[in-house]
């Protein structure tokens, strides 16, 4: 869903405006500022490390830093198994999909992720993640009673030049 000017600009007015390039926007219990305002749907509780997607299907909104960053470095876990060996991702941005990876490591995956050209620094980017592939730790048999549908697990994420 692509959300219209005026709606980002309302969104972006209520939303606190601290992000920056170069600083880290950390998802865990202990990250600071208005994290949970960036999380927009289908996410666990945060935990000690960042946070878990819920299902195969999660967004965030966030303000843009000034300064024109041309690009956004994400770091994820996966639920990564014997039996569940890849994680595909998509990434979207503002409805149009930017990046496609497979995910072969459960902890410390960096993906770099290029901001589309128009990116104007009033508005908000939605980023979409699509795991296809997201499934329960039982299901993946890492776990006899975690029925969570989980796919990545959102670490943080860092504006660039």
């Amino acid at each position: 869903m692509l959300f219209r000017s005026q709606d980002l600009r309302t969104q972006t007015k209520k939303m606190e405006r601290n992000t920056r390039i170069g600083e880290t926007i950390n998802f865990s219990q202990d990250g600071k500022g208005p994290i949970t305002s960036y999380l927009n749907n289908h996410w666990y509780n945060r935990e000690s490390w960042g946070i878990w997607s819920d299902g195969k299907n999660s967004d965030i909104l966030l303000p843009i830093p000034n300064g024109n960053p041309t690009k956004i470095l994400f770091l994820f876990n996966a639920l990564i198994s014997p039996s569940h060996p890849e994680q595909k991702l998509d990434i979207l941005i503002n409805g149009r999909q930017e990046k496609s990876v497979t995910i072969t490591s459960s902890s410390n995956n960096k993906v770099e992720v290029l901001l589309p050209e128009n990116t104007d620094e009033n508005k908000l980017l939605k980023i979409e993640f699509q795991t296809p592939n997201a499934l329960s730790p039982k299901d993946a048999k890492i776990s006899a009673s975690d029925n969570r549908v989980l796919g990545i697990g959102l670490i943080s994420a860092e504006f660039q030049k």
